[in-house]
């Protein structure tokens, strides 16, 4: 998959790309349309904050999982799940 505009960038914001593929295919633009692309990550507060999120999310995807109820409990807060 090639980026060929900044709308090609959200697309891959919910694709199947890891967050080094996505970098590799930035880096490969040419200065201009990556200069585009950055500016356009850079402004817009919705899609940053997706890619924010997607590279949080690939950076833990091997650490172990939690229950929910271990996790509220070891916040202090007290809540019933529905079973």
């Amino acid at each position: 998959m090639q980026i060929t505009s900044c709308l090609s960038v959200w697309r891959l914001v919910n694709s199947v790309m890891s967050a080094a593929e996505v970098v590799a295919e930035i880096k490969a633009l040419p200065d201009n349309e990556r200069d585009r692309v950055l500016g356009y990550l850079v402004t817009d507060a919705e899609l940053r904050e997706d890619l924010q999120d997607s590279i949080t999310i690939e950076a833990r995807r091997h650490e172990p999982s939690r229950a929910l109820a271990e996790v509220l409990n070891d916040l202090g807060i007290k809540r019933e799940l529905p079973r």
